[in-house]
Parts: C-alpha cells; sequence; structure tokens
C-alpha cells in the first residue's frame, strides 16, 4: 500500500520536506506510515489513505 499511497498523493517528499522545514513534526516516511496503521486499524482503504495524507499535508 505504501507506494501507492506514494505515488497517488497531490505532493511529493520534496514538498513535504520543504513545507516542514525547521519544524518538529515526523519525517516524510513516519508520515507515511502512520497514515497507513492508521487507516489499517480502522478497516480503510487506499483511497481513505490518499485522503487522509493529502488533508493532512495542506493543514501542515
Amino acid at each position: 500500500m505504501k507506494t501507492e499511497l506514494i505515488e497517488s498523493l497531490d505532493f511529493t517528499e520534496e514538498d513535504y520536506n520543504e513545507k516542514i522545514a525547521g519544524e518538529d513534526v515526523a519525517s516524510f516516511n513516519e508520515f507515511i506510515d502512520a497514515i497507513i496503521v492508521f487507516v489499517e486499524q480502522n478497516g480503510g482503504t487506499l483511497e481513505d489513505a490518499i485522503i487522509m495524507a493529502n488533508d493532512t499535508y495542506y493543514q501542515l
């Protein structure tokens, strides 16, 4: 699921890293892994993970 999720995002790892520069937040890989764990624990789908990751990114 991780590869499919990353390929489907509205942003790249570089975009994420630029946005969080200087902030004390999760790395890109930690961010993606946390989304996957949350979605899998709640019976979600890849589409749910994409929506959650994109929404969270834009709220940063």
